[in-house]
């Protein structure tokens, strides 16, 4: 197989992956917010360079994903698509992917860097929305096409590098943590607001300590 050839076949798969979402129109109530929160993500870690992706953010990507499957799989038995058996086994394996994500993220049996790799929104969001597409019949996956695929992933990760590189930094102006321990919340914080009412001792307090300290037994009777 020639050069052009390769070209000509990876061309016309990706001219196919473009047309994809537009075959059908009604897949968009599945895409939209799927790519709607991708790029949320990416744009507010991007904004955000102080914070990175946690533990809640992995979890919640990893359900994104099992529930995009679980739906898949809800149309595959509704519709009878063709290569029945082969969509399947595909979408078992994402929805059993997402599950073992699911449980090592929510359990911390996984390193962080693994973890968050592991349900990175490059990954979870862009399988599925190529899930979505493949499960409603608009995309036909072949040899060409899943090679496309692959390129089109990697040329997306390194245009949010891109963006993320040049948005600017943007930090909180009201950081809650530090007026927290301002005004003496902070549990680290022993002395960081004194009590007004237990700042000082009262004469009278102190009178009434001793008397209590010296008193008899029989001082309760003493209403004085």
């Amino acid at each position: 197989m020639d050069f052009s050839t390769v070209i000509s076949n990876m061309s016309e798969a990706f001219f196919h992956i473009v047309k994809a979402p537009f075959q059908n129109i009604e897949i968009w109530w599945y895409l939209f917010p799927i790519l709607a929160l991708w790029f949320t993500l990416e744009f507010y870690f991007g904004i955000y360079k102080s914070e990175s992706m946690g533990w809640n953010t992995a979890l919640g990507n990893s359900f994104s994903f099992a529930w995009v499957n679980i739906e898949g799989m809800r149309v595959l038995f509704e519709k009878g698509l063709e290569l029945f058996w082969l969509r399947f086994s595909v979408l078992f394996l994402a929805i059993s992917y997402s599950i073992l994500i699911i449980y090592l993220v929510f359990t911390h049996k996984i390193k962080d860097k693994y973890a968050f790799l592991a349900a990175s929104p490059h990954l979870t969001y862009y399988l599925s929305a190529v899930s979505i597409l493949w499960m409603h019949g608009v995309l036909d996956l072949s040899i060409w096409v899943i090679i496309d695929l692959i390129i089109i992933l990697l040329i997306t990760i390194l245009i949010f590098y891109l963006i993320k590189k040049l948005l600017p930094n943007k930090t909180s102006q009201m950081n809650n943590d530090h007026e927290y321990q301002k005004m003496g919340f902070d549990d680290n914080s022993s002395a960081s607001v004194s009590d007004p009412f237990a700042s000082s001792t009262s004469p009278t307090a102190a009178t009434t300590s001793n008397s209590e300290e010296t008193g008899s037994p029989m001082d309760f009777m003493n209403f004085k």
